[in-house]
């Protein structure tokens, strides 16, 4: 698996958020490679002792297996304790369909 892009060292102008196009260009000798990120959003609802907090998932990293033809997401999602995470209680991670393209 060959790391294309650690978005933490090398953010993308908005972050990915899912369903953009991107060309993959230098990984293979004869060919870009072009692929559509899955059209979908991660929200977590976290319960705090003070109420509930909800974040959306970004994607942190992207991944290429060129021999398998794959790409492998890692999205993550932070809630701000402030050093104590006795605060978080529970969370709840749901999946949804975006409803259209990112542009």
């Amino acid at each position: 698996t060959h790391s294309l892009v650690e978005l933490s060292r090398e953010p993308v102008a908005g972050g990915l958020k899912g369903g953009e196009a991107l060309t993959l260009k230098g990984f293979l000798p004869d060919e870009d490679i072009s692929v559509r990120l899955p059209q979908i959003v991660f929200l977590a609802r976290t319960q705090l002792r003070t109420g509930f907090e909800e974040t959306r998932f970004r994607i942190t990293r992207l991944d290429v297996d060129l021999d398998k033809r794959q790409l492998g997401l890692c999205w993550v999602s932070t809630v701000n304790c402030n050093g104590d995470d006795t605060r978080i209680k529970s969370s709840t991670v749901t999946v949804q369909q975006m409803a259209g393209v990112a542009q």
